[in-house]
């Protein structure tokens, strides 16, 4: 069972390295040229399926990356995965959903204290990023953290949430 969930888990992760819809779109001179899962999101994007865009790197994401990185136990390696996975190059978006919440979230729901703590440690590290009011990783943060946990199955989540967290979430 635990290899099947890895399984999942790293064919998620080579689909969201190589997305980012609108960017990886323009690498290619047709939509129909662009592999299928750049070519789902681009549906997804334009159906208004998505509730946050993603249209492009803002100049602020790289340096709140290497602030968590920084701040937050555990996340070193969780960076060091997504190098490996796809090339030297941090991406803020590809490491935060398809790196940071899987962590994330079994650090989260672990027995063990020193995980659990590390989990906390990053939601308040998201807090006070959106304390901040700055616009450069807010969209980062919502599309990474915030969209997650609008599905089911995480009120043990939500439950914890601070107050900025909160209000992004709509749970004012």
């Amino acid at each position: 069972m635990q290899t099947r969930a890895l399984a999942e888990s790293d064919d998620y992760r080579r689909d969201h390295c190589a997305v980012e819809a609108d960017k990886e779109l323009k690498r290619y001179p047709t939509t129909l040229s662009a592999p299928p899962f750049v070519q789902r999101e681009h549906r997804f994007a334009e159906a208004g399926q998505m509730k946050y865009r993603n249209d492009g790197l803002e100049p602020g994401d790289h340096a709140f990356i290497e602030r968590l990185v920084r701040d937050v136990p555990g996340l070193a390696g969780e960076l060091n995965k997504q190098r490996r996975d796809c090339g030297p190059e941090v991406l803020p978006y590809v490491f935060l959903g398809g790196y940071a919440w899987p962590w994330f979230l079994r650090c989260f729901r672990s027995d063990n204290s020193a995980d659990r703590a590390a989990a906390l440690s990053y939601i308040d590290a998201l807090e006070r990023e959106l304390g901040t009011e700055d616009n450069d990783t807010r969209n980062l943060i919502l599309i990474e953290f915030i969209e997650w946990l609008e599905n089911p199955g995480y009120d043990d989540v939500r439950a914890v949430l601070p107050p900025h967290l909160r209000r992004k979430l709509g749970m004012a």
